[in-house]
């Protein structure tokens, strides 16, 4: 219900505006001429696996959470640990759906695009929650804008996410700004984090990440490539950051978005994730339990290590029954968008055959427990 309305000139036409000097840094210049992929495939993708899933950004964060009544004076229809968070509304059959999200290596790559990746990413989260996204905030955090290469990260990062929201029709009703973030002189990584909040029609249409049945079938949305830059495992074998971060087509994220909520209210899908940190080898034990697991084989172009671990933005990893399987590729293709089947959900098992070579064949509860207790041991160390 609206209850008042004021036009935008009269709320924001006064405000100061600052004009300084922005300048891209000639070490950016660098950074994003030079190769991503820099090293061979390893003798033993299960340990270069076991060793992502420990670092402190991919590793769970249940033990942080579950310090917490997640349910408490609320109508939490789901809580932590999946896409997005979904509170139902008293009284009526709808829920909101929440999530936060951001990626400070993209945008240390390329501010426009990592800007634009933060706001897509974000809005898919809540639509893989079964909700379609209506409005965002945002929090700014950036060295000193007194320096020209950081006014430019902010210029750019600001630029690319008004050009996602204007892509997927999202309004921005606030956010916060906090600048100056140094110590002794070197800034933080440019941080733009992005709220989303969108509204689930019907509760039938709330979807999880995790997941439901054995005997699923497992479906990916979106073609991969080789896109390694700012990416996580990057960063594992080299120790830093280079080369562009993942294209990102906003036409595409849009046709994505929409096609995956028709999918969810047509009823068809057990589970949606979305593809981002740490690519498809994660996503697989992101949406597995403590019983239901995968087995992949998955027939790709790519190198194993690649495939598996490239964060190329656009992708789904879905669930469903298997009589579905033609209906929900048929609904993607009407939006233009690639699909494929991947394998099944398995009981207790996690076995990834890639190109026909078997790359992972692990012990789910072992995963999960490595997984689950990866930040806990971390931070008591």
């Amino acid at each position: 219900e609206a209850v008042a309305e004021v036009p935008l000139e009269e709320v924001c036409g006064n405000t100061p505006l600052y004009r300084r000097d922005s300048r891209k840094p000639q070490e950016a210049e660098a950074r994003q001429e030079e190769v991503a992929v820099q090293w061979d495939l390893p003798s033993d993708l299960r340990m270069v696996f076991r060793s992502l899933l420990q670092r402190p950004e991919l590793a769970s964060k249940a033990w942080v959470y579950r310090q917490y009544d997640s349910m408490v004076r609320t109508c939490t229809q789901v809580g932590p640990g999946s896409d997005a968070a979904v509170i139902r509304v008293e009284g009526t059959d709808k829920a909101l759906a929440m999530s936060i999200d951001g990626n400070a290596r993209y945008v240390f790559l390329d501010p426009l695009v990592g800007g634009q990746t933060a706001v897509a990413e974000c809005a898919r989260n809540v639509v893989c929650a079964g909700a379609r996204p209506l409005a965002l905030t945002n929090g700014l955090n950036f060295g000193s804008p007194e320096k020209p290469e950081i006014f430019w990260q902010l210029e750019q990062a600001v630029t690319g996410m008004s050009d996602a929201c204007a892509a997927l029709g999202l309004p921005v009703t606030g956010g916060n700004v906090s600048l100056y973030n140094e110590t002794e002189g070197e800034p933080i990584l440019p941080t733009p984090m992005i709220g989303v909040v969108g509204l689930v029609e019907d509760l039938q249409h709330v979807t999880r990440q995790h997941f439901q049945q054995a005997g699923d079938t497992l479906m990916l949305v979106g073609k991969t490539h080789e896109e390694l830059g700012g990416s996580a495992y990057q960063e594992l074998m080299l120790g830093r950051l280079t080369g562009r971060p993942p294209a990102l087509n906003l036409e595409t994220e849009r046709a994505l978005q929409d096609g995956l909520l028709e999918v969810i209210r047509s009823g068809w899908l057990h589970s949606a994730h979305d593809l981002s940190h740490g690519g498809l080898g994660l996503a697989l034990l992101r949406c597995s339990t403590e019983s239901l697991g995968v087995d992949v084989s998955w027939q790709t172009a790519l190198r194993p290590d690649l495939a598996l671990f490239s964060e190329t933005q656009s992708r789904l990893l879905l669930s469903l029954a298997p009589e579905h399987l033609h209906e929900v590729e048929a609904t993607f293709r009407k939006h233009g968008l690639f699909c494929e089947p991947l394998g099944v959900v398995a009981e207790a098992t996690f076995r990834v055959e890639v190109r026909g070579q078997l790359v992972l064949d692990e012990s789910l509860s072992e995963l999960q427990q490595l997984w689950h207790g990866a930040l806990a041991e971390q931070l008591n160390a």
